[in-house]
């Protein structure tokens, strides 16, 4: 497949071309490091909180053994009470200290105080910046920070040792560009949303080019069910970079930084089918899946960050201005600095 993306980087890599019956090693990707690190990470916080509870029921119960063995020859008309009488005790002081601290009692207690506080603040999202607009070839996100946030999907494909080795090449190669560019950047690993995928598309073509009515019916429904089973079913792991482009210089050369990424994934064979840069309707879908959302309201999203920059002042203000003459100039708000200090800080000088 001819490539699309012009490259000035300097980094290059000569593929794998040796057969693959020669070739006996292990494939290097793809490999969900993520989620094997978060499979060996121990118990979940689930887990810990249900094996602590059981423990403590458990030991409640020898307690309760102990004491009716104990208090029977002692005080034989009342053993039982007084057991029951000491459990509830035991429950109302120690039980609900365990489970205040199972519960995290004070995040929970956070959490009740901000309940009005919207979900949209945490997007940072200022504006979306779209390719129609002309300034960029590619759809992107401008965040609350002044920095531009690019979309960038691998979704995996047919692999084979050859491939693997070249997908393993062509991952350092955007490794080396990005630390080089000094780029932030996050890695999602997530199941593929394949109706978005250039296959699917491919598949709805082919149907609007039928022109027999039920060989038209009969075909959009196998489309169809194959859609259902792949969104409910499909397993097959997706990779996003998402690049932060933050200083003026990064911005300057982000076409040329981004052109050189595409190059490095789509060059020479790889594991991966298909490399896009999200649109943006595909940028919302993504986020609505990364946060597990029903619905996500971008409007609200901008909505909220604009008000937070709308209601920040400014962090430098001129207070004094010396002329060439001599003369000082100074505006309404320095004649009260000085008993601002001495009432904040007792500052006389």
């Amino acid at each position: 497949m001819p490539n699309m993306y012009s490259d000035s980087d300097d980094i290059s890599y000569t593929p794998s071309t040796e057969p693959e019956d020669e070739r006996m090693e292990t494939l290097v990707f793809p490999l969900n490091v993520h989620e094997s690190i978060k499979a060996s990470g121990g118990l979940k916080k689930s887990e810990k909180t249900g094996i602590i509870i059981s423990f403590w029921i458990f030991g409640c119960a020898i307690l309760a053994y102990f004491m009716i063995s104990w208090l029977r020859p002692v005080v034989p008309g009342h053993y039982i009470l007084i057991t029951v009488v000491v459990e509830i005790l035991l429950q109302l002081t120690v039980g609900m200290y365990l489970l205040r601290f199972l519960l995290d009692e004070k995040s929970m207690m956070n959490e009740v105080g901000n309940k009005e506080t919207s979900f949209a603040e945490f997007f940072r999202i200022y504006k979306e910046r779209l390719a129609a607009e002309g300034t960029y070839p590619f759809d992107l996100l401008e965040m609350n920070d002044g920095s531009y946030a690019v979309f960038i999907e691998c979704r995996l494909g047919h692999n084979t040792n050859t491939r693997s080795e070249n997908t393993y090449h062509a991952n350092r190669q955007v490794t080396e560009i990005l630390n080089k560019s000094g780029i932030a950047r996050k890695v999602f690993y997530h199941n593929e949303q394949f109706k978005n995928s250039q296959a699917a598309e491919d598949l709805l073509n082919i149907v609007k080019g039928i022109d027999d009515p039920v060989l038209f019916a009969s075909y959009r429904e196998i489309v169809q069910n194959y859609l259902n089973i792949a969104q409910d079913s499909s397993n097959v792991i997706s990779c996003t970079y998402v690049l932060f482009f933050q200083t003026t210089i990064q911005k300057d050369e982000m076409e040329m930084t981004i052109n050189s990424i595409m190059r490095a994934l789509t060059e020479h064979e790889n594991c991966y089918r298909e490399v896009e840069i999200l649109p943006y309707e595909e940028i919302v879908e993504f986020l609505r899946g990364v946060y597990q959302l029903e619905v996500l309201d971008m409007g609200l999203a901008r909505v909220e960050t604009a008000a937070k920059k709308e209601s920040i002042g400014s962090a430098v203000r001129v207070l004094k201005i010396y002329g060439k003459s001599g003369k000082i100039y100074t505006n309404a708000e320095f004649s009260n600095l000085r008993s601002e200090l001495l009432k904040e800080s007792g500052i006389q000088n």
